[in-house]
C-alpha cells in the first residue's frame, strides 16, 4: 500500500446521525443522508454508507459480537458530549 494522507470524518454519532448535509470522508460531493443506528452498524461491520455505497478505503470492516457493537454505539455517542 503506498502511504498516504486520509482526513477522517467527525466521527460523533450527533454528526453521523444529525439533520445536516454529509459528506463520504474526502471523496468531495458524495453526501448521503445521515446514519441511523442500524445503518452505522452496518459501516462499521461491512463497510457500506447509507446510499449502499462501499466507503473509502481506510475505514477498516470489524467482526464484532452484538454486544460489542451495541457498546460501541453507545460510545461514539459520548463523543462530543461535555
Amino acid at each position: 500500500m503506498m502511504m498516504g494522507r486520509y482526513k477522517a470524518p467527525d466521527i460523533t454519532f450527533a454528526n453521523l446521525t444529525g439533520d445536516h448535509e454529509h459528506e463520504a470522508g474526502e471523496t468531495a460531493g458524495r453526501e448521503h443522508a445521515p446514519y441511523t443506528e442500524d445503518l452505522l452498524k452496518r459501516a462499521i461491520t461491512q463497510g457500506i454508507d447509507p446510499t449502499g455505497r462501499e466507503l473509502a478505503f481506510p475505514m477498516p470492516r470489524w467482526e464484532l459480537s452484538e454486544q460489542d457493537l451495541n457498546d460501541l454505539i453507545d460510545f461514539l455517542k459520548t463523543l462530543g458530549n461535555k
